[in-house]
């Protein structure tokens, strides 16, 4: 369920926006904030526009380990929804689902820059 007073104001979904010179869609994977050096991982699952402005709907991910060989968050869909209007950095990421022989792991690629 999503709780935000944001919700209960008139506005439009749209299924794309560019924003900061970067087009955003429904289902990129984005890094929202970091928490004690941890990153915080949202897949957008609505975008939307106010009279406020753009905001994105946020279903979060909990980071379960980093994979050096792969250069690789393992994530985990969690409940926890959240409604921003922008984000740490404006490169979308993917989610991809790899394996490193043993494991399968759900994992949130981060280019080395």
């Amino acid at each position: 369920m999503l709780s935000d007073e944001r919700l209960h104001i008139d506005w439009n979904v749209v299924q794309w926006l560019k924003m900061d010179g970067t087009e955003y869609q429904t289902g990129f994977v984005v890094l929202n904030s970091l928490i004690n050096e941890t990153p915080i991982f949202g897949q957008v699952r609505v975008i939307a526009v106010d009279e406020n402005g753009p905001f994105f709907v946020l279903k979060l991910f909990d980071v379960l380990a980093f994979d050096a060989h792969f250069h690789a968050f393992e994530v985990q869909e969690k409940e926890t929804w959240l409604c921003v209007k922008d984000f740490l950095t404006h490169i979308p990421t993917n989610v991809r689902v790899i394996s490193n022989g043993k494991n399968t792991w759900r994992s949130i690629f981060v280019l080395k820059t």
